[in-house]
């Protein structure tokens, strides 16, 4: 069970980590060290990779790196394996490395070694990756104190160890679409699971310092485009740039062996998760995933066999549009 205070000894040696050298890693590079981070595309249109391999892919590493490059310019992957890395970049895709240790720091685990291989990593290969993931749902899965203690220890440490790497973490903020025509009740997760997800946690995680970029999830229903426009503008008031701001879904990808929708549905889901929260002046989005099991689930974009479909089609045509109008 996850407590709902931490002391405030966890909460100041957790700030101070942020504030002092891994022990295992030396410490920050001086001026004439090589850039660290990687450039991240604008827009961003970044999906879920994991390892690239087994039951990851729909083929094999390269080929599926050759058909997310159609509709997308980032991948996100495992942490600690540069090899995919260099293959998504020789694919023409911006690397984002990822990891979740939240449970772990939350039973009181020690995970700097996680954060110490990440930092090896990116010092031994500057210029390759473009960004940091700590984790996900992190406001939902702990109270505001915890994550914003639990982003200290990972979020600030980078910021210390790798100057200009970006740090993100994916959140969740049921306020951004409550309230509006068909969505739900303002009073719906005050006291449930989720009653961390809302505009003030979000902004208090803001405002800690420790993390560059939310990629963030409204609890859109009905892919209701003009309730996501209305919920990614103000979001962006809130988190104004040069705070980075991807919207996030995991609605697109499908368990069915073929896309059970048709053009217009796909066009439907399409305008919600991709186009309005381009028009409300976001950075990017992450679509969630390529080719991931879930639970009893294969979730993919694609048909099973690899083929195409209506939302694929959509997908690509979208991302065309938009880095080209860049």
């Amino acid at each position: 069970m996850i407590p709902t205070r931490v002391p405030l000894s966890w909460s100041v040696a957790c700030a101070a980590v942020a504030l002092a050298c891994a022990a295992t890693v030396a410490c920050a590079a001086d001026a004439d060290s090589p850039v660290l981070a990687a450039p991240l595309p604008k827009p961003l249109f970044k999906t879920h990779f994991n390892s690239g391999a087994g039951k990851y892919v729909f083929k094999n590493r390269a080929s599926d790196l050759a058909l997310i490059s159609t509709a997308f310019n980032a991948v996100i992957v495992d942490y600690g394996n540069q090899d995919v890395v260099d293959a998504a970049r020789a694919a023409g895709l911006a690397v984002i490395v990822e990891f979740d240790k939240k449970a772990d720091f939350a039973a009181g685990k020690d995970i700097g070694a996680v954060t110490s291989t990440i930092i090896r990593q990116v010092r031994a290969h500057p210029g390759t990756i473009a960004g940091i993931r700590v984790a996900d749902r992190v406001n939902e899965k702990l109270p505001p104190t915890q994550a914003i203690a639990y982003l200290a220890a990972t979020g600030g440490v980078f910021h210390h160890e790798l100057p200009g790497m970006p740090v993100i973490v994916d959140v969740e903020d049921w306020e951004l679409t409550c309230g509006q025509p068909g969505q739900s009740s303002c009073e719906a997760h005050r006291s449930d699971a989720y009653q961390w997800c809302t505009d003030a946690v979000l902004q208090k995680i803001q405002a800690s310092g420790y993390v560059d970029a939310f990629e963030l999830a409204s609890n859109l229903k009905d892919d209701d485009e003009d309730a996501e426009l209305r919920a990614m503008k103000h979001a962006r008031k809130l988190f104004p740039a040069p705070f980075l701001l991807y919207s996030r879904s995991a609605e697109l990808s499908f368990k069915d062996d073929t896309y059970p929708g048709d053009e217009h549905e796909a066009r439907r889901q399409i305008d919600a998760f991709i186009e309005a929260p381009l028009k409300a002046g976001l950075d990017g989005i992450d679509l969630w995933a390529w080719h991931r099991p879930w639970k009893t689930e294969l979730r993919t974009f694609l048909n099973k066999d690899g083929s195409t479909n209506p939302l694929w089609d959509g997908i690509v045509k979208a991302y065309t549009a938009s880095v080209s109008a860049r």
